[in-house]
């Protein structure tokens, strides 16, 4: 799929940084997968997600996030959720999960920077992070779900 069959779907939902979760799935059945390296075909579009999104501003109904930010910089997820707030219509949703590193299985590598177990995590996400961040964007309407 390119961007331009994309733009024929009404609504959009994207899987941002979706990895190999390309194929439709219960819940997800219209939404598209991007990711600099698909591994599928139909459902998914390539795009680094570090560059800006070559869709029109409010364009895009949903966006689903999960563990894609922690791959990516600070700086990265900031401008991401810039990007992700001039496609998303008002009104749209946007749901971002990420692994929180203040949980007590994963505290020892947030002290210590890095986790071996996962040497792509560029940002040990935590909730603490992850909120500062949001609210120094410009999303004002948002939630809070906290598991381990």
């Amino acid at each position: 799929m390119n961007w331009s069959e994309v733009l024929t779907k009404d609504p959009i939902y994207l899987n941002l940084g979706g990895g190999d979760n390309c194929h439709p799935r219960v819940g997800y059945e219209n939404y598209i997968s991007v990711d600099i390296n698909p591994p599928c075909g139909g459902w998914s579009v390539k795009q680094d997600l570090t560059k800006p999104i070559p869709l029109p501003d409010n364009s895009v109904t949903r966006i689903l996030s999960e563990d894609f930010l922690e791959h990516i910089r600070v700086e990265e997820i900031k401008a991401f959720l810039l990007e992700c707030f001039r496609i998303l219509k008002p009104g749209g949703i946007m749901r971002i999960g990420v692994p929180d590193y203040n949980n007590p299985k994963d505290y020892p590598y947030l002290k210590k920077g890095s986790d071996p177990r996962f040497l792509r995590h560029v940002t040990l996400t935590n909730h603490k992070l992850i909120k500062k961040i949001i609210e120094e964007s410009l999303f004002s309407r948002y939630e809070f779900y906290h598991y381990w």
